[in-house]
């Protein structure tokens, strides 16, 4: 699924090619790389690999090589049946977790307007 890297203090990593569904605010293009630290059998605890197949609403900056990175280590939650299921435990999947990927937009659009 992902391009294998390493880097020079031999972590493992990888660049993964997704595909835009929806953009909720900013611009992005349709296919997109995302850049993870880990691979398919090695990973940061409650960051796993991407799967084929499965949905996430993504919070992402640019890189200067192009590729973007989660803005923070909950700025990626796997959607499923349309609802949130938070990857990382604490006080954001708390007050996410079960929302609608609706609701999800309407957070983010909402909080973006705040800056």
């Amino acid at each position: 699924m992902g391009e294998p890297g390493e880097t020079e203090a031999g972590i493992p990593t990888q660049r993964i090619t997704l595909v835009a569904e929806e953009r909720w605010f900013g611009s992005i293009p349709s296919r997109f790389t995302v850049f993870k630290t880990g691979s398919d059998s090695r990973w940061i605890e409650d960051d796993p690999p991407y799967k084929p197949g499965e949905t996430y609403a993504l919070y992402l900056t640019e890189r200067d090589d192009g590729a973007y990175l989660p803005v923070a280590p909950d700025g990626r939650v796997k959607i499923v049946d349309g609802k949130a299921e938070p990857l990382i435990p604490g006080p954001v999947a708390e007050e996410i977790e079960g929302d609608s990927a609706e609701s999800l937009e309407n957070q983010s659009t909402t909080a973006q307007g705040d800056q």
